[in-house]
């Protein structure tokens, strides 16, 4: 499988060899990802020793040992490329280990993306620096697009380092890092050039697949219970906002409607969703976790979403038809990459409707 170099959440990453960073558009952005993941790397330390340490707290003692069993589960039962990430833990000392910047135009929901070398073009750009972010974002925002500046707790370099867990993500609810770690290793198996969709949206399908293989394997019967209330409780807020989001995408892709006309009509719809959200969160009693992301939804945050949710569906399907075969699974998908971005897009979009015509 053809494999390159991505970092998730970065955005990107450039080798440490001049020649490389010579070519780079911006020699400060590159030299500051590399000062940020050799930081990261210098500073982890092996998971043995941590746990061999009467020193290492109880809980960063439990969650160690189920990273370990969840690598040894994604290797042996996902089919996976492990190899020796994950076997060691860095404490950034930070809620996050990098920022993200998303941007997309006024009335578009297509991401604007940042093209790098190696990796093609992405659609988000990352900083260790929160600062650095907010920076970038204001920059595009003068240019008249809308941002979004994202903490991300963890991302990937597909194999070319051995990732170490980070105190970013690693005491998250149980039921989160088991499927996160997940997502995060598959990683290590699948990257297409230019195409952030297909790629995030491989990972979360077998992030939540194998979260659900996870919890049924474990015999633990309250934490899948409480696994699948969340899953249930996600999938109730994605559809609802998702329909916004295609809303919005009709607004914009009719011709017939003037740019004043869309601004309105984008103006209504963002209100409505608002005000909608808000019954929504009464009838299913939900704290208030999901207000400020859904209260600050724009174009760059739905683009977003179309990046990490809109194929899923298709994915997940896809692994069902195949008799639920994990090599028949990334065989199948390996194919799907040689195809053109737009035809491997609509077979999938196609597969997830199918489901929905016989559900």
């Amino acid at each position: 499988m053809r494999k390159r170099l991505k970092v998730l959440g970065l955005g990107a990453l450039c080798l440490s060899s001049v020649t490389l960073l010579s070519a780079c558009s911006s020699v400060s952005y590159y030299s500051h990802l590399l000062n940020g993941q050799t930081s990261l790397l210098w500073n982890r330390e092996p998971v043995e020793t941590l746990l061999a340490d009467d020193e290492t707290s109880e809980e960063l003692r439990k969650r160690l040992i189920l990273s370990q069993a969840l690598r040894d589960f994604a290797s042996k039962e996902l089919n996976l490329p492990v190899d020796d990430a994950y076997t060691s833990y860095t404490d950034l000392g930070r809620r996050y280990a990098v920022w993200n910047v998303y941007a997309a135009s006024e009335l578009s929901l297509d991401a604007y993306t940042w093209c790098y070398p190696i990796l093609g073009c992405l659609a988000y750009r990352g900083y260790y620096d929160q600062s650095m972010a907010k920076a970038e974002a204001l920059r595009l925002e003068k240019q008249g697009f809308e941002t979004r500046v994202g903490g991300v707790r963890a991302y990937s370099t597909l194999g070319f380092f051995d990732d170490p867990l980070l105190s970013s993500f690693i005491f998250t609810d149980e039921v989160y890092l088991v499927e996160l770690l997940i997502h995060e290793i598959s990683h290590r198996k699948l990257y297409i050039k230019n195409d952030t969709k297909f790629n995030e949206n491989f990972a979360t399908a077998v992030g939540t697949i194998g979260a659900e293989l996870w919890y049924k394997n474990q015999s633990q019967t309250h934490k899948y219970q409480e696994y699948q209330q969340a899953k249930a409780e996600q999938k109730k807020l994605m559809s609802f906002v998702l329909s916004y989001k295609d809303k919005l995408h009709d607004v914009y892709q009719d011709d017939s409607w003037s740019v004043e006309k869309k601004r309105k009509e984008k103006d209504k719809l963002l209100k409505e969703m608002k005000l909608s959200f808000q019954s929504l969160k009464q009838k299913h009693a939900w704290d208030s976790r999901y207000d400020r992301w859904v209260n600050e939804l724009n174009n760059a945050g739905f683009s977003t979403l179309s990046n990490y949710q809109d194929l899923v569906p298709g994915f997940i399907a896809l692994y069902h038809r195949l008799g639920e075969d994990w090599d028949a699974f990334y065989q199948e998908v390996e194919r799907l990459s040689e195809l053109d971005k737009s035809q491997r897009h609509a077979h999938l979009k196609s597969l997830s409707e199918a489901i929905g015509e016989h559900q």
